[in-house]
């Protein structure tokens, strides 16, 4: 997985530390696509969608909020059938983005969910997060302060600092085998690597477990994963900065740290202002030379003999 340039490293930090300001936090912890967190059956009715809708509204804290799901066509052809009996297409997955979400005067929302994505879970469950960070921005009233061209990224990291980072990840990067290969379609508005970054700074920002994070990832985010919490972690002081501090994240009051030197090993993922131990320096020490240690050793006893 490349890695994120600086500059979207940068935006990603400043589309944190407002959101973090604006109220969205994980207020479900990190919720992940097993049965623990989404427990009804789902069996691809319109009713199903709905209780799922509800699921993710109750997982972002908006169970108050009225939310009617509607069931519409996809905008291209459904997949076709090859002579095998199979689909040699992928399903269509389409990425609806400010359309999917309708307010509804002041009596709730609708969100448009399309028949392709209902029958595909990734795309489903991104779908109806993505529905869910977008109604977050607007209950929060902060629409008025994000720029119209930068919305969707920002529904994104809403999303994740919402607690659903990982399947946010998992729905930028959905493939499909079919008769002509390997098809990959992406239903967020960011890529799978700056979601991975998304998820690893909501883990930091709110204690959340990396480790139950990387084990529910697909295989092309996990693949990213390490990396990204090691910038994390290498990064600790200014992802502080994320909650404490938004007006220095605006005006890039810090300097990013690039993971794997030496300080970084030494001190990443410490607590701040702790000094590392002995032992932990000495893990860190270079290898001994035994023929320039006797060499010194010599050169000390003349420079000795010389001053006395």
């Amino acid at each position: 997985m490349p890695l994120v340039p600086d500059a979207r490293l940068r935006w990603l930090l400043r589309a944190a530390a407002f959101l973090n300001e604006g109220g969205a936090e994980p207020v479900a912890g990190l919720v992940l696509p097993n049965t623990s967190c989404f427990p009804d059956r789902f069996d691809g009715t319109p009713g199903a969608v709905q209780r799922l809708m509800a699921r993710v509204l109750r997982h972002a804290g908006m169970s108050d909020v009225a939310v009617e799901v509607q069931l519409v066509l996809p905008d291209g052809e459904g997949a076709k059938s090859c002579k095998s009996g199979g689909s040699c297409s992928a399903p269509v997955l389409d990425q609806l983005t400010r359309r999917r979400v309708v307010r509804l005067d002041d009596v709730g929302y609708a969100v448009a969910v399309s028949t392709g994505e209902a029958g595909h879970a990734t795309a489903l469950t991104t779908g109806l997060v993505r529905a869910a960070s977008s109604i977050f921005l607007s209950e929060a009233g902060l629409d008025e302060e994000i720029e119209p061209r930068e919305r969707e990224g920002y529904v994104d990291v809403a999303g994740a600092l919402l607690g659903f980072g990982v399947l946010l990840a998992n729905g930028a990067h959905i493939t499909h085998k079919g008769c002509s290969g390997v098809t990959v379609q992406r239903v967020t508005a960011l890529p799978v690597e700056e979601l991975v970054v998304a998820l690893t700074m909501s883990c930091a920002l709110h204690e959340l477990s990396p480790r139950a994070a990387r084990a529910e990832l697909d295989e092309e985010p996990r693949r990213g994963f390490d990396e990204a919490w090691a910038w994390v972690e290498a990064n600790a002081d200014t992802l502080a900065l994320v909650k404490s501090n938004r007006l220095a994240i605006d005006a890039d009051g810090y300097r990013l740290v690039e993971p794997g030197g030496f300080f970084a090993r030494l001190f990443g993922g410490r607590s701040r202002g702790k000094p590392p131990t002995e032992r932990e320096l000495s893990a860190h020490a270079r290898p001994v030379d035994a023929e320039k240690a006797r060499r010194m050793a010599a050169l000390r006893e003349l420079v000795d003999d010389a001053l006395d």
